[in-house]
């Protein structure tokens, strides 16, 4: 019998764990008749398996995903991928989990920078093109026009446009 095994029974026959080890626990108010151990699941008795890693496969699995030239998936989705949990990932493999974190973290701020360089480009070359024509410069219809033509987010093109609007119009 372990120990988590009379834990769980002084809990149930709500005896100090102390009392039932050193063999007292008859003496303890609360006890039961001796035919107890027949009133206990067997189910009680089962013992917990720990999940066993390969920490070696993880390790390269992670080093994998830290150079690929595209953005690393999420920690999360690491963990669900190789069916561990984010905390063993976080304790076991701390440093590599950090540089994941920081390089998706750059390569998704440069993903950002990229579309709200491309919604300002375009939406300057849409005013400069009005400007030319010497037709009114209209930010609706420049949203419109880029919404189709990019396919950007609303508020990018939006605050790309008012941007471009605002230094063209100063």
């Amino acid at each position: 019998m372990s120990l988590t095994v009379a834990r769980r029974f002084a809990y149930q026959l709500g005896v100090p764990l102390f009392s039932l080890i050193s063999g007292e626990a008859a003496q303890c108010s609360g006890v039961l008749s001796a035919s107890w151990t027949c009133e206990i699941q067997p189910s009680f008795m089962n013992v917990r398996h720990r999940q066993s890693h390969d920490h070696l496969k993880i390790r390269k699995s992670l080093l994998r995903d830290l150079r690929s030239k595209k953005i690393p998936p999420s920690i999360p989705e690491i963990a669900k991928r190789l069916g561990t949990s984010v905390g063993y990932l976080e304790y076991r493999h701390g440093p590599l989990v950090e540089k994941l974190r920081a390089v998706r973290k750059r390569g998704l701020s440069e993903d950002r920078l990229r579309v709200i360089l491309l919604a300002r480009s375009a939406a300057a070359q849409f005013f400069s093109e009005e400007m030319e024509g010497l037709n009114p410069l209209s930010r609706k219809q420049a949203y419109r026009q880029l919404k189709k033509q990019t396919g950007l987010p609303k508020w990018v093109l939006k605050n790309a446009i008012q941007e471009v609007y605002v230094s063209l119009e100063g």
